[in-house]
């Protein structure tokens, strides 16, 4: 039994009842209104248009504070308000250096990584792969992996942590909870595309800032401020406890160290600084989650602006906390607006990324490559269908599990499986002597490597609880973290990719125009390979062969009233200055030193926060 002198956590099995006053249900119905307001309103301008550029990319004509402000609704889910929370009650503060060290990574993407996507004119991140190192497997590959990752990782992190704050406020069945915001983000994703899914994300990232930030003000007051708050923390101890576990339940001493020693059990600073940027890089520079968006942008200065204005946005997580019973009548709604916010703007994000890399790198190269743009929208939006039925026969799983051991499951399985990817992306940037054969071999050897020790991590040799008197695992198992192993298998991939690449032929100049980082401005025709798919470009001006349209597409159209767009046909001198426009990296002054000003400042603002 807990001391009554020491502050203890709230007993959060209690099902009484809900917690919300009715002012609570107004502001919460009020969110919803808002939200399906916006999408809807956002959903009108891609019907009108029915193209797979205005569907998939937003028409690529979207300001960079809108596109900013979805990168950041889309990463920051639910998981993070419940995990991050947890994690930082239960350890400390060091769980905040996995927010700040991707603000680093970000303005990597936008003046490293991004050029070369636009200059290159792609859709999805696997057709980079196909452009940059030829052939088919690899695309396939990745378009595979990535749609099962999202699947088993973050549609599950987001619905289960999303479940778990709706169960504990509102008090209703899992199920009933989950389908019902399944099916509202499922609405504008389905029927707008990435123009519907951006706006209200715009929308969701203002309710989360202002609804967090608003709580974290109540809540310091609750707790007679931030000094109060540092002497009771460390005393915190939870009601329920374990038999040999006291030590476990106690807050760390170096709860206020933001960088832990080598050896710490959780988060060393060797695998905090290394390894996780092997993870971030992969999440924020070759994720089509993210990729996508900025993409999206009006042209390149936009898209370097929306790294800046999203990687200032990244600082904020770390003063981000959830204190459910302490807030008032209203607040809780607002609380809850802001979690209903987090999850419904990470589904949708991962919905739409997911049907624009099976539409294009799927059905499009591999199934239909004649497709006509409209068959490519529906098919986009049956597959979104397709991924809320996933996402409900995955609710079991999450309802038996209990989360566990999800959350350590989910940083566990990125460090496993994202450094081979991470790595083909790399050298396919920075270097030109990287080929087709070294990188598919490092991301075959890789995936055998990662799933061997996910394997003997969870199911051969798992982690013995804590307080337990004995730890029989493997010294390669107990004493290799799995953020040291991602930079280990990182660093085997590179060696592997560029080992076998020099092995075997090379891949000649004239076809990596545009597609690695020193050759990104230039405007020769590339050569392609007989294996090289067509450019998005070439996708966007084909001519819709609506005479051969399969029947069930046609019905489908006309029963979602889309237009033919029979009529639409771009002469050749309209496609040349299109897609000169597009593949312009080119900045006006203006813009260049904003940019520039504003991503230096963004690194001392990162700097500070980290000495603080």
């Amino acid at each position: 039994m807990a001391n009554p002198e020491i502050p203890s956590v709230p007993d959060v099995h209690d099902r009484s009842g809900s917690l919300l006053h009715w002012a609570d249900v107004v502001v919460i119905t009020g969110y919803f209104v808002l939200v399906l307001a916006v999408g809807i309103w956002a959903s009108r301008e891609t019907a009108r248009n029915g193209s797979i550029s205005s569907y998939f990319l937003a028409g690529r004509s979207i300001n960079f504070v809108l596109v900013g402000a979805s990168l950041f609704a889309s990463n920051i889910g639910s998981g993070h308000f419940v995990g991050l929370a947890g994690s930082g009650a239960s350890t400390g503060i060091a769980i905040a250096a996995t927010e700040l060290g991707s603000v680093f990574i970000i303005l990597l993407l936008g003046w490293v990584f991004v050029p070369v996507y636009m200059a290159c004119g792609v859709y999805t991140m696997p057709e980079y792969l196909q452009k940059r190192y030829g052939g088919q497997r690899i695309r396939v590959y990745l378009s595979v992996l990535t749609i099962l990752l999202y699947v088993t990782t973050k549609i599950s992190a987001d619905i289960y942590a999303g479940a778990i704050f709706i169960e504990q406020t509102l008090r209703w069945d899992l199920y009933v909870s989950v389908v019902i915001l399944l099916i509202i983000s499922a609405i504008f994703t389905v029927s707008g595309g990435l123009n519907a899914v951006i706006w209200t994300d715009f929308v969701q990232c203002v309710i989360m800032l202002a609804g967090s930030l608003t709580l974290l003000v109540v809540a310091m007051i609750k707790v007679d401020g931030y000094h109060s708050l540092m002497e009771r923390f460390p005393q915190v101890r939870p009601k329920e406890r374990w038999e040999n576990t006291s030590s476990c339940a106690e807050v760390p001493k170096d709860f206020l160290h933001l960088l832990r020693s080598a050896d710490d059990p959780e988060l060393p600073w060797p695998g905090v600084i290394f390894g996780l940027s092997v993870s971030s890089m992969w999440y924020w520079c070759a994720d089509q989650v993210i990729v996508q968006r900025v993409l999206a942008s009006k042209n390149y200065a936009h898209a370097k602006a929306s790294c800046v204005v999203a990687g200032y946005l990244k600082l904020l997580p770390m003063f981000l906390m959830i204190v459910i019973e302490l807030l008032p009548a209203g607040l809780r709604g607002l609380l809850l607006a802001v979690m209903l916010a987090a999850l419904m703007s990470s589904l949708t994000s991962i919905f739409n990324s997911s049907s624009t890399i099976f539409t294009i790198d799927l059905w499009k190269n591999s199934f239909r490559p004649a497709a006509t743009e409209t068959e490519l929208v529906i098919v986009g939006r049956i597959f979104t269908c397709a991924m809320i039925i996933i996402s409900l026969l995955w609710v079991p799983l999450i309802r038996v599990s209990k989360g566990s051991q999800l959350m350590v499951y989910i940083q566990a399985v990125t460090s496993y499986l994202a450094p081979p990817v991470a790595c083909v992306y790399f050298l396919g940037i920075l270097t030109h002597r990287a080929n087709e054969k070294g990188a598919f071999w490092s991301l075959l050897i890789g995936l055998v490597i990662g799933v061997l020790r996910f394997a003997m991590d969870f199911f051969v040799y798992p982690s013995p609880p804590c307080g337990s008197l004995s730890d029989d695992r493997p010294a390669i198992i107990k004493h290799v973290h799995y953020l040291h192993f991602g930079l280990i298998l990182f660093i085997l991939c590179v060696i592997i990719t560029m080992v076998v690449s020099f092995l075997s032929e090379e891949i000649p100049q004239q076809r990596l125009y545009r597609l690695t980082y020193a050759l990104r401005n230039i405007t020769k025709q590339r050569n392609y390979s007989a294996s090289s798919s067509r450019s998005g470009l070439e996708m966007v001006a084909q001519e819709n062969a609506l005479e051969n349209e399969p029947f069930l597409i046609r019905s489908f159209r006309k029963m979602c009233c889309m237009a033919e767009r029979s009529d639409i046909q771009l002469s050749p001198a309209e496609i040349e200055f299109a897609e000169s426009h597009m593949l312009s990296l080119v900045e006006s002054p203006k813009m260049r030193w904003s940019s520039n000003i504003s991503a230096v400042a963004l690194l001392v603002s990162l700097s500070s926060t980290c000495l603080f």
